[in-house]
């Protein structure tokens, strides 16, 4: 079996802006995350999220980010909800926000974090960046964004 064959990702991510101010965060999102198959060398799926005004995520507009880590179990699956909790950054006013942006990282035994993307065969038979190797056919998103209610 090739290394192609066995590597696929799925994410679905459903947002939910919950307030969360008896910890005083600014921020606290649900994300679901649904990831199948996923190679052995993969060991966290790192949930990052985003505020900014008007779907405008770029570096100098965010209002605020923050990211929570998960482990995946043992045989490349994990389905579950990652609660990602964060302040406003100094200076930044968070009642700015309207917009949550959220993403998804995936960790090797290496260390190294990349995003999903689809790679060609050749980058995934060489066992290079296995985080970026999807199974030809898979359908995944690894960004999603929403307005703030």
């Amino acid at each position: 079996m090739k290394l192609k064959e066995i590597i696929t990702a799925h994410l679905l991510v459903l947002i939910l802006a919950v307030p969360h101010v008896a910890s005083g965060e600014d921020f606290t999102f649900e994300v679901s995350i649904d990831l199948k198959n996923l190679l052995p060398d993969i060991t966290n799926i790192k949930v990052q999220c985003f505020v900014a005004p008007d779907n405008r995520f770029l570096t100098e507009f965010l209002i605020g980010s923050g990211s929570t880590m998960v482990t995946v179990p043992s045989g490349g699956s994990i389905a579950q909800s990652v609660k990602v909790n964060f302040n406003a950054s100094p200076g930044k006013n968070p009642a700015e926000a309207t917009n949550v942006g959220c993403n998804l990282i995936l960790k090797d035994r290496k260390g190294i974090e990349s995003i999903p993307l689809r790679s060609t065969d050749s980058d995934c038979d060489k066992k290079e960046n296995l985080a970026r190797c999807q199974k030809s056919g898979t359908q995944f998103t690894t960004f999603i964004s929403d307005p703030l209610p």
